[in-house]
């Protein structure tokens, strides 16, 4: 299924736009249909590897997210629970996302790249 802020649209400009119905469409593996005319795949290079990764790091940060959410209900249930005061408990926000914000191990899991450059 596509990813679609708007349905696509044809202005009538003589333009093609992306059609989930068009057969060549249906082989692309992750679209992400433009919302402006002419409507068309942003991500049309995505293989199955890609989506793959690209899956992996979408599971990675919503894990760091569930936890990070957890971990800030637990802290608001204890201050209220104990009578603290809630500013004192309270980290600053650039400190909740630190984790999650964290410089990427991407070029060290996969270290091999292949290059073309077309002239």
């Amino acid at each position: 299924n596509p990813v679609m802020l708007t349905k696509p649209h044809d202005a009538g400009l003589g333009l093609t736009v992306w059609s989930q119905y068009h057969a060549a469409n249906q082989r692309q593996v992750a679209p992400i249909i433009t919302p402006a005319y002419p409507a068309m795949n942003s991500t049309l290079a995505v293989s199955r590897q890609t989506l793959q990764i690209m899956h992996e790091e979408f599971c990675r940060g919503y894990e760091i997210i569930d936890r990070l959410w957890k971990d800030h209900q637990k802290g608001e249930t204890k201050s209220k629970s104990d009578g603290t005061d809630d500013d004192a408990n309270e980290k600053d926000p650039c400190e909740i996302f630190t984790e999650l914000l964290e410089p990427s191990d991407f070029f060290i899991a996969y270290p091999n790249y292949l290059s073309l450059c077309i002239a």
